[in-house]
């Protein structure tokens, strides 16, 4: 539909998305939080794919998405009752990765936001967990702001970057302006 009024093209209309993502060939990405899936708009306005849930994963609440390289980032907050999930898709091959556990024995119990700093440190809010985790391009726990307790393993206290009480931390993109 052509909007007369503000000359814009509408693409897509009734999306619940809490977050947008470029790649780098300027493709916008668009998670839709109500319909499980992703929408792609390639760099010309022109056309739409959708990455969509299929036999290998499962997309369930996708609530942020980011970039590192070739590879993009997918939260997936999780229903009601279930822990959410990262996902890695690998553009070049389309190879899926899903990350449920993030340190030993601990996993995602609802990660919300996700950012890639200039340096490809990924960092990630879990509002259940009240911490920001902060990975390396492997997925292996580096760091983590959040506030320490007494049931913590020695090895996971160490780990803590700033001693600090979190409660639902959501969006963490403005830490790229403290980066």
């Amino acid at each position: 539909n052509k909007d007369k009024k503000k000359n814009n093209l509408t693409l897509i209309q009734n999306v619940k998305s809490y977050g947008v993502s470029l790649d780098q060939n300027k493709n916008i990405y668009i998670p839709d939080f109500k319909k499980n899936l992703v929408f792609v708009i390639d760099n010309y306005h022109k056309k739409i794919n959708t990455l969509e849930n299929n036999n290998d994963i499962l997309i369930s609440n996708p609530h942020s998405i980011a970039f590192l390289e070739k590879k993009l980032l997918l939260v997936n907050l999780g229903k009601k009752n279930q822990n959410g999930n990262i996902i890695l898709i690998n553009e070049k091959d389309n190879n899926y990765k899903k990350i449920k556990n993030f340190y030993k024995n601990k996993s995602f119990k609802k990660p919300a936001s996700i950012f890639v700093d200039q340096n490809n440190l990924i960092y990630v809010s879990d509002v259940f967990e009240n911490k920001i985790l902060i990975f390396n391009e492997e997925f292996s726990l580096l760091n983590w702001i959040g506030l320490l307790e007494q049931n913590m393993t020695d090895d996971f206290k160490k780990k803590n970057l700033f001693d600090i009480k979190l409660k639902n931390p959501h969006g963490i993109y403005k830490l790229k302006e403290f980066l």
